[in-house]
């Protein structure tokens, strides 16, 4: 009698201890669960895949490192997300932005809930130290905005890649940064020019930011 006692107490210890590992490991697998990216389509107000058009709409183009993920923003419906990033500038292809890290919102991120990766066709989540091509916009309140979808950040380097480099001797000869500078000295305002004078606008971190800020109030008197 006690020896069927014993075996039932060693069953029973055995089936709550199989119950709390996987408990256990439910949990942890959950927890470490990776988010999936969801790619959104939308309807582009021009060619996008045209670097040149691109480079055109762009007030800044300049290659960075991503240095640290600040925050992801959302709209007022809790929808759309926009993620907050510190870049060190390396270079300018066009315009001037200081040689320091600057902050900017780049379209896409996390969803509000926490189970995908929201962003639009073609484009990417940047990692901490990916180096890539950014084609920069200013926002009416000055600050640097990077357009979700194809040719708003082109990764030159992973972060994990070992072939990273921030020497322009290394740099300067791949495709994407060829492409680029050829897209720039032959790019192209897609739409009716007199809407690109009333875009006009200047980055925070423009090295020349207060000149040109005076400058573009100015016109606007």
């Amino acid at each position: 009698m006690f020896k069927k006692l014993f075996n039932k107490k060693i069953i029973i210890t055995f089936i709550v201890t199989l119950l709390i590992t996987g408990l256990t490991l439910t949990i942890i697998l959950v927890k470490d669960k990776i988010p999936l990216l969801r790619q959104s389509t939308t309807d582009w107000a021009f060619d996008v895949y045209d670097k040149a058009k691109v480079a055109g709409v762009s007030h800044y183009i300049f290659i960075g490192e991503v240095i640290n993920e600040v925050e992801t923003l959302y709209d007022e419906k809790g929808r759309g997300a926009y993620t907050i990033y510190d870049v060190r500038v390396i270079e300018n292809i066009k315009g001037e932005l200081v040689l320091d890290v600057v902050r900017l919102q780049k379209e896409g991120g996390l969803s509000k809930d926490k189970s995908f990766y929201d962003v639009l066709e073609d484009d990417f989540i940047l990692q901490r130290g990916d180096i890539c091509m950014f084609y920069a916009r200013a926002t009416k309140d000055d600050e640097l905005f990077i357009p979700g979808g194809p040719n708003g950040n082109n990764l030159i380097y992973s972060a994990k890649d070992p072939a990273k480099s921030i020497s322009f001797e290394v740099y300067s000869k791949t495709t994407e940064y060829v492409e680029t500078v050829r897209a720039y000295e032959n790019e192209v305002y897609p739409f009716d020019p007199e809407k690109q004078s009333k875009e006009e606008r200047v980055s925070k971190y423009d090295v020349d930011y207060a000149a040109k800020k005076a400058a573009i109030e100015k016109n606007k008197n």
